[in-house]
């Protein structure tokens, strides 16, 4: 499964923001399949979740979007790359999409989006699924802390200097030794549409400052305490919630108690042998575990 395996972009106008919507190439949406939205992590795209979407093609009718300033989405109108600013482009793709209930997936960055979608419109959130949420641990890994350090001003600036010292296909190396377990279990053509996404990604003049304000907006939000703490949101959720940590995570280490004790209604999975992206290293586990959550299958 590669990203010559999604159809081209459909293209939503929202009030905030034009969106890219991803699906499998040939896939129809409905056909009283589950309907299901994917959310990409800080740094990713609706590409991330092409092998978990083939997998889960014949229960599930599955779209994954590109965040504003990411993938093929352009950047916001206002400028705001907050979590909250993404939550709102979210919701306004749902609503623009009719408004109909749907399960919703999101890792990483995209997992701390769709709890504050979730929380703020129940209405439109059946299901969540959580893949390495990026919501506040009690720890902080020396990985974890290179995300920090892309909201200290200075340091973006070394960092990308860095980052142009190496080729593309060192930099996704780079990238994949710190998101998977093994980047060994990444298929080579899995390997090669993420080469393919960093050279594209290169031609965008705003693709740097869509990351790197994004990951501020981040680390602002996991820092905040009280009402607004993304622990906070987690607690408004009212829809089942299914959360799948990586045992061998360096970015966001499993927080199981505090997923228990903060969503309302959550089970809460970690997988042996699994980083970042789980969805990316074990889509058929993955799947499984998704399908029963959903109800498309008995429990496993």
């Amino acid at each position: 499964m590669s990203l010559t395996d999604l159809a081209p972009p459909h293209v939503v106008r929202t009030p905030t923001a034009h969106l890219a919507v991803r699906r499998l190439l040939g896939d129809q949406p409905g056909g009283g399949r589950i309907p299901l939205l994917a959310v990409h992590g800080l740094g990713g795209s609706a590409g991330d979740w092409a092998p978990l979407m083939a997998e889960l093609a014949a229960d599930c009718d599955t779209a994954a979007v590109d965040l504003p300033g990411f993938g093929q989405s352009p950047p916001p109108d206002d400028g705001d790359y907050s979590p909250h600013a993404h939550a709102s482009a979210v919701i306004d793709l749902l609503q623009a999409a009719g408004g109909h209930p749907t399960a919703l997936i999101g890792n990483s960055l995209g997992g701390v989006v769709a709890t504050l979608v979730a929380a703020r419109r129940p209405d439109l959130v059946t299901h969540l699924v959580l893949v390495s949420p990026a919501l506040p641990g009690l720890a902080l890994g020396s990985e974890r802390a290179r995300v920090v350090a892309l909201a200290v001003p200075g340091l973006v600036r070394v960092l990308s200097r860095a980052a142009r010292s190496l080729s593309l296909e060192e930099q996704v190396d780079a990238l994949l030794a710190v998101v998977m377990a093994d980047p060994a279990d990444l298929p080579p053509q899995l390997r090669a549409a993420a080469v393919a996404a960093a050279a594209e990604r290169a031609t965008l003049p705003y693709a740097t400052d869509a990351l790197v304000r994004s990951a501020r907006g981040l680390v602002t939000a996991t820092l905040r305490v009280g009402a607004g703490a993304l622990w906070a949101g987690a607690t408004r959720v009212v829809a089942p919630t299914l959360v799948i940590y990586g045992g061998q995570d360096r970015l966001v280490p499993p927080a199981v108690r505090s997923a228990r004790s903060r969503f309302p209604d959550a089970t809460v999975v970690v997988m042996p042998r699994v980083g970042h992206v789980a969805m990316l290293e074990r889509p058929a586990l993955v799947a499984g575990l998704v399908r029963t959550h959903l109800g498309a299958a008995a429990p496993a």
